[in-house]
């Protein structure tokens, strides 16, 4: 990220994704956030899963947070009316959204023997990495909020690296 030093002066972060919050602050300002999508970006990744689950768990409880916090600004803007109202559907609403009906139609399936053999069959073999991939996304970010908490993954990811 780079950033025009005065926008910075007088901000305070509190997240862990201070990334996203600063963006925020920086659009209460009256000013803009410009993507360059040839920017390159390195970032210190866990490589065991447990540990890669826990930075996007952690990750969203984090924006889960900012995107509450600044409700104030859907509407504002193109940002308000635009990018931050689909964050909202993306990372608040749609996981929560998915795990229900998934979680209901599980319900629904196990009340019929022949439609839970069908299913078993015919349908979770055919999942593939991708649909896989988006439903455990989606229950990540629905779960995050409740066990998050205090998870400290960029330390333990420093540790995998030797550094």
């Amino acid at each position: 990220m780079a950033f025009r030093t005065e926008l910075l002066k007088d901000i305070k972060l509190t997240s862990a994704v201070d990334d996203t919050e600063l963006i925020f602050k920086v659009i209460k300002k009256g000013f803009r956030v410009v993507y360059d999508e040839t920017a390159l970006v390195y970032e210190v990744s866990p490589t065991k899963p447990s540990e890669r689950t826990k930075q996007k768990m952690r990750r969203a409880r984090g924006l889960i947070s900012v995107y509450l916090k600044n409700l104030n600004m859907i509407g504002k803007r193109n940002f308000g009316k635009v990018v931050y109202p689909y964050a909202i559907l993306t990372h608040v609403i749609s996981p929560y959204v998915i795990v229900l009906s998934i979680l209901i139609y599980l319900i629904l399936i196990l009340k019929s023997p022949l439609m839970l053999l069908l299913l078993l069959g015919f349908f979770i073999p055919k999942i593939g990495p991708f649909a896989f991939s988006f439903i455990k996304t989606q229950a990540v970010m629905a779960f995050s909020p409740f066990l998050a908490r205090g998870w400290n993954t960029a330390r333990s990811s420093r540790e995998e690296l030797g550094r």
